[in-house]
């Protein structure tokens, strides 16, 4: 990149110049430009390792361990942010510039109440009531409630986006000129997801802030962001306004993830044109899994149902709804992890214990469970290797002496990776040794929770290919729990809409997304744009 123009360095700007970092030798920022004007957003974009979250906290003058600027300035204003002393950066943090981070839910401090959290935001030396009106004053900005009730909540007693809309007004407290948001509608549903893009653009807009988002998700990037920076091996490979690189990208990576969004429009016309074809075939898939007249409890509270469901053998069922629908609630049960629930749970009509510790051995191999989060279900002490076998060891089951291979090459990668521990691995994969750990007991129903939710396009794109591959050479039967519908068109036979508890509507994905039979479906679907809906055209796909 070249450098940055001096007409473009003004007071009220964020400069990033010939910016490059430096890792263990190897540069992970490499000479990277970019400017972001005031009441702007820019959209940082790429792929895991791209260097998207090293260049926003070096615009925080936050530099991990290890990590050491080459060259190049970071600029808010006049002050070149990384050349600033400790106490001058963090007097910067608490009052120029600010952090909203990918989950609020881990970000805020769970021993502490939200009033006390915001006011720790506050310097000490302002008056009680001045610091009492700006945290009214932030709470309202972000659509939350204000009263003393809702500021003695502990952070586990609101909902994923309340957390997330709480992290958001922290960050206001100070009036800051830039904020950074790292990925922060991440396992968020179309709904919520919606409102907080819209707080993100509205606000940037009224207190004229600086804005960079990181993200990977390229739809949320296109519905807020005036400009988009795309990042590869920590260069930019492409910059300029969004409606440009959407209508036509040079580059051929840009066009690569763009390419690997889903669309929801174009998938359900490819299935129903699909479907039209082969309308001979009316054979029905017999029953494997059944849920009856469930309804899930905490404590005194019923949660979900009363429902009933029937998933049929070999294919894939997803269940979407907004957070707090019951999704995994439903799923949780039917493995067996939470057990305080009315009805039943069949397996290939034979009623399964509520706990899962208390069914037989047969019956627990035939069901796995592929958590959303691999950072936590997977032991960071451990091997691949032994994170392979533990499964199989823990229910007496003998294994092959090539049992590690055919697992790591059914999910596609390398024998070699069994001596690697986990933070040996990217994302993908680790969540495809998520995935060989469940596949290797051979099960008939798997269950993936919010599994790409964290992903980039690209390995979110690789990974549910390989779900679907998997699952048609394995015969799977597979609950697929997601927010995101566009992968429900591409991956799933039938789709479950969950509304508070209860079934809105449930069948055959191309039905359901091409003709909803509900206002609610009907609202996810519309909040659920592709990028189409901001002006890219997919180029056309050879006979």
């Amino acid at each position: 990149m070249a450098d940055v123009n001096q007409e473009h360095t003004t007071p009220d700007s964020l400069v990033v110049d010939r910016l490059t970092i430096c890792a263990g030798g190897r540069r992970i920022v490499d000479g990277v430009s970019f400017t972001v004007p005031r009441s702007e957003l820019v959209g940082l974009v790429g792929e895991s390792g791209s260097g998207k979250s090293t260049i926003g906290f070096a615009c925080l003058g936050l530099l991990r361990s290890g990590v050491r600027r080459e060259e190049g300035r970071v600029l808010l204003g006049q002050l070149d942010v990384l050349a600033l002393e400790p106490d001058a950066v963090r007097t910067l943090r608490r009052e120029k510039i600010a952090y909203v981070p990918q989950s609020a839910g881990y970000a805020l401090n769970p021993s502490m109440r939200i009033g006390r959290q915001l006011a720790d935001r506050l310097s000490a030396d302002l008056p009680k009531d001045e610091r009492a009106r700006r945290i009214a004053a932030a709470l309202r900005d972000v659509a939350l409630p204000d009263d003393p009730r809702f500021l003695m909540r502990w952070p586990h007693e609101l909902s994923g986006g309340q957390q997330q809309r709480v992290a958001i007004a922290q960050a206001l407290l100070a009036d800051p000129e830039l904020v950074v948001f790292d990925e922060p509608t991440t396992g968020l549903d179309v709904q919520i997801q919606h409102q907080i893009l819209q707080l993100i653009a509205r606000l940037c807009a009224e207190r004229r802030m600086s804005g960079i988002f990181i993200s990977h998700d390229l739809a949320a990037v296109a519905e807020i962001c005036e400009r988009m920076v795309i990042l590869r091996d920590g260069k930019v490979v492409e910059e300029g306004s969004t409606a440009e690189i959407l209508a036509g990208a040079s580059h051929a990576y840009t066009r690569e993830l763009l390419a690997s969004v889903p669309s929801l429009a174009r998938t359900v016309a490819a299935k129903a044109a699909a479907q039209t074809a082969s309308a001979g075939d009316t054979g029905k898939a017999d029953t494997v899994l059944a849920v009856r007249d469930m309804s899930i409890y905490y404590r005194s509270h019923r949660a979900v149902g009363p429902l009933s469901l029937e998933f049929a053998r070999g294919r894939t069922t997803a269940i979407v709804g907004e957070s707090g629908s019951g999704k995994t609630s439903l799923c949780r049960a039917i493995i067996g992890l939470h057990s305080h629930y009315e009805g039943a749970v069949a397996l290939d009509g034979e009623r399964l214990a509520p706990r899962a510790r208390a069914r037989p051995i047969p019956q627990r191999r035939r069901m796995q469970y592929v958590f959303q989060n691999p950072w936590e279900a997977l032991n960071p002490r451990w091997t691949v290797n032994r994170i392979l076998r533990q499964p199989a060891e823990v229910l007496g089951l003998e294994t092959s002496p090539g049992y590690i291979r055919e697992q790591l090459e059914a999910v596609r990668l390398p024998a070699a990776y069994a001596q690697r521990l986990p933070d040996q691995l990217s994302g993908g994969e680790r969540q495809r040794v998520a995935l060989a750990r469940a596949l290797g007991l051979k099960p008939d129903v798997l269950i993936c929770d919010e599994v790409t939710s964290a992903l980039d396009v690209s390995v979110q794109a690789t990974v549910v290919k390989l779900i679907a591959e998997l699952q048609r050479e394995l015969g799977l039967t597979v609950l697929f729990v997601t927010h995101h519908l566009a992968l429900v068109s591409e991956l799933a036979n039938d789709v479950v809409v969950l509304r508070q508890g209860m079934i809105d509507c449930h069948g055959p994905v191309t039905d359901v997304f091409a003709t909803p039979p509900t206002e609610y479906t009907a609202r996810l679907i519309e909040l659920s744009p592709g990028l189409e809906s901001f002006g890219y055209r997919a180029p056309l796909q050879e006979s």
